[in-house]
C-alpha cells in the first residue's frame, strides 16, 4: 500500500542518515590521537555527532530504558 511504501522510504532516509553520522563519528575518533587529551573543540564535535546520533535512533525512548536500565560498570581504558 501507500501507507507501507512512504514508510519504507522514511525508514531507508533515517538508515541513510544514520550511516552518514557514524561515518562522520568514526572519522572524527580515528583522527583522535590515543593517550592525547581532545580539544574542546574536538570534543564539541564529536558530542554533536553523538546528539545527531540519537536522534536517528530507530527505539523509543521508553524502550531504551526498560531494556538498559539498571547497574552499569563503566570500564575505561586509554589504548
Amino acid at each position: 500500500s501507500k501507507k507501507v511504501r512512504i514508510f519504507a522510504t522514511l525508514n531507508e532516509g533515517t538508515e541513510t542518515r544514520r550511516d552518514e553520522v557514524k561515518a562522520q563519528l568514526l572519522d572524527l575518533i580515528a583522527g583522535t590521537p590515543s593517550n592525547m587529551p581532545t580539544s574542546k573543540s574536538v570534543t564539541n564535535q564529536i558530542l554533536d555527532v553523538v546528539r545527531q546520533m540519537e536522534q536517528t535512533c530507530p527505539t523509543p525512548d521508553e524502550d531504551v530504558v526498560e531494556k538498559l536500565g539498571g547497574n552499569w560498570e563503566l570500564l575505561w581504558t586509554a589504548q
